[in-house]
């Protein structure tokens, strides 16, 4: 996966830079040099995860409840 900047030049990997990201959870978790993708799906029955700031310790908890997420707040 690249990420390019909006004048052209490539994001990540030419910065030598980590993006860290979740709420994408059909990506689900990626562990590279350049990219940390934390959203493991917890809303979708899967777990909830997290890292610490520098990356170097990960914890995932299993959700309870499979769910869907509201398109709106109509009562």
């Amino acid at each position: 996966m690249e990420f390019e900047i909006g004048d052209g030049r490539r994001g990540v990997e030419a910065r030598n830079v980590r993006l860290v990201t979740g709420h994408w959870s059909t990506l689900g978790l990626v562990d590279r040099a350049d990219l940390l993708a934390l959203d493991t799906g917890c809303v979708w029955g899967g777990a909830l995860s997290a890292a610490s700031l520098d990356g170097a310790e990960r914890w995932s908890q299993p959700c309870a409840t499979k769910g869907k997420m509201p398109i709106s707040s109509k009562e």
